[in-house]
């Protein structure tokens, strides 16, 4: 099982951008890694808006998770969210692989592991480290995700977290929140709990500007 205790002492820094990172789905070959996805999100601003138009589905194989993506995802944006997602989620996921949804070819495969976590909040510090001045009038915020979908979410979704549930639509998709938190371990801290009473919800840490929501 992966050591999240590198991840878990460590304020992931990620600046949400509204622009939307221009790049196309890398094809997978003997030399692409995590690393490289990595470093190519960062390169396209870090920011996962590819992901709106993205169809894929997951399926859990005992401790590895497989990614079915279609056409319309980009790649690396994919692998650093799902890498980003089960640094931050208590420990059940050793590996992912990321397959082509028809063919079922191998994008990209890697482990979750203290190191590739490690390497990720790596990257997030530095480009917040470079991009602090600039963004520094801007506040920035965490909120807890519990849906998004071209439809309304259902009125008793997320009740089991007993906290105040925010419906928000953007681009004519719905997200479903809890309320913006300055910290990241604040936020982090309340999805553990939350986790612990909806086994059956998956959430997820959103960086958003607070006044986007």
């Amino acid at each position: 099982m992966k050591d999240n205790t590198l991840i878990n002492n460590t304020v992931i820094h990620v600046i949400y951008s509204a622009l939307v990172g221009i790049g196309l789905p890398f094809a997978a070959n003997a030399s692409s890694t995590i690393q490289n996805a990595v470093d190519l999100w960062t390169l396209n601003g870090q920011n996962f808006s590819s992901l709106k138009a993205c169809s894929m589905q997951n399926e859990l194989k005992k401790e590895q998770l497989f990614v079915y993506a279609d056409s319309s995802c980009v790649i690396s944006d994919l692998a650093a969210y799902t890498l980003l997602k089960e640094c931050v989620s208590t420990p059940n996921i050793d590996r992912v692989s990321i397959l082509d949804v028809i063919s079922e070819k191998t994008y990209l495969s890697f482990d979750v592991s203290a190191k590739t976590c490690q390497y990720l909040a790596a990257q997030l510090d530095t480009a917040h480290a470079k991009l602090a001045a600039t963004y520094a009038k801007t506040k920035k915020g965490y909120v807890i995700q519990f849906y998004s979908g071209d439809k309304e979410p259902a009125s008793i979704l997320g009740r089991c977290a007993e906290i105040p549930l925010y419906q928000h639509v953007e681009d004519n998709t719905f997200y479903l929140v809890s309320e913006a938190y300055e910290r990241y371990s604040e936020a982090k801290q309340l999805m553990n709990s939350i986790n612990e009473k909806c086994q059956n919800i998956d959430t997820w840490i959103r960086p958003v500007s607070i006044t986007q929501f």
